[in-house]
Order: structure tokens, then C-alpha cells, then sequence
């Protein structure tokens, strides 16, 4: 089955977010919950694990995708949909700008590629169309 443009897209834009979700929730977790809570500078402890787990999972979608897998784009939807509502909450009420900005970007990202994924392919349809 050829790939398809959208499946790369998709699949670049949810393994750059998941590997950033990844990168920085990691360098934060070693800090510990005490610490992280307390802080009044950094999203909660709890947000920072579920933000490991979604970007490890959103990896092995990603290349799931490139793969043109079913069951990855699946679990790529699901895990940008996710995304997207752990995004929302950080846009008004992060603590920091950096905070606020990523949250944006993460949240772009995430409905970019949730678009991606469930846009028709009209270039394959029609070079189908023509061998047909």
C-alpha cells in the first residue's frame, strides 16, 4: 500500500510533539512530586507522567503511521486528542510564558496532525481515478 502524504505529515508532526513531550517531561521528573507541586513555576506532577507515557506510546505511533498501520493511526488520534486536552488548560492558566507558548504549540501540532490524519488523500484518489 503506498504511503500516503497526509500519513507522513501526520506521522512527522506527532513524533516531533511526542518526542518533545517526552524530552521535557523527563528533564522535570527527576525533580519528584514534593518538589514539582510545590513549585509554583511548573505544571503538576501528575500532568508531567501522563506527558512520559503519551509521548513514549505517541512514538511508536508515529512510526505506526509512517508505516501505514491501522491500528497506529488509531492510536494516534487518540493520543492528539489527548493532547490536545491536556494543551488547553495550559494556555490560560500556565504558570510561565514558556509554559503557556508550548501549550500552544503542542496544541497546534497535535490538531494538525489529527487533520492530517483524517484528510482525504485527493492525490491518490485521482492517480487511482487515472489507472482506473
Amino acid at each position: 500500500m503506498p504511503r500516503s502524504r497526509n500519513y507522513t505529515i501526520a506521522a512527522v508532526l506527532a513524533g516531533l510533539l511526542s518526542l518533545a513531550n517526552t524530552v521535557v517531561a523527563l528533564f522535570l521528573l527527576p525533580q519528584g512530586s514534593d518538589k514539582v507541586n510545590q513549585s509554583s513555576n511548573q505544571p503538576p506532577y501528575g500532568v508531567i507522567l501522563v506527558e512520559v507515557v503519551i509521548g513514549l506510546i505517541g512514538l511508536v505511533g508515529a512510526y505506526a503511521v509512517y508505516r501505514t498501520q491501522r491500528w497506529g493511526v488509531i492510536l494516534t488520534l487518540v493520543l492528539m486528542a489527548i493532547n490536545v486536552l491536556i494543551s488547553l488548560p495550559g494556555i490560560p492558566f500556565g504558570p510561565t510564558t514558556f509554559d503557556k507558548v508550548s501549550s500552544a504549540v503542542g496544541l497546534v501540532v497535535a490538531a494538525a496532525a489529527i487533520y492530517f490524519l483524517l484528510r482525504r488523500d485527493t492525490r491518490s484518489e485521482a492517480k487511482a481515478e487515472l489507472h482506473a
